[in-house]
């Protein structure tokens, strides 16, 4: 779309693997437009993981190239462990918990609340 003549609104969704995968999409629209100065996005939304990055974006509105750059870097040094605990004992307790809210609702006939 030609910035001259229209807007064009970006919006994100949510999830942790499509956010990483936006940055790719980004990177290609970087390198599309080149050098040129400002976000071609006038408009930005975002949801969760999303929202994140339309937020860096609308931080670095003035310079898209590095707003994408920054992004680029957060996403490739990035770890689950940053998120949520991943050692054994948390993975075990979660596994633990599943298993018996499974089997709890089958030996009961009832169906666990949530998983």
């Amino acid at each position: 779309m030609d910035e001259k003549t229209g807007r064009a609104a970006l919006v994100l969704t949510g999830g942790g693997a499509r956010a990483a995968y936006q940055v790719g999409v980004l990177q290609a629209i970087r390198h599309i437009r080149g050098a040129r100065p400002g976000n071609p996005f006038p408009i930005l939304c975002g949801t969760s993981a999303g929202g994140i990055n339309a937020t860096a974006l609308a931080v670095y509105s003035a310079d898209f190239n590095a707003a994408v750059r920054k992004l680029s870097w957060i996403w490739r040094n990035f770890c689950a462990s940053q998120v949520y605990r991943t050692d054994a004992a948390a993975l075990l307790g979660s596994g633990v918990r599943w298993g018996s809210a499974l089997f709890a609702g089958w030996a009961v006939r009832q169906t666990p609340r949530s998983l």
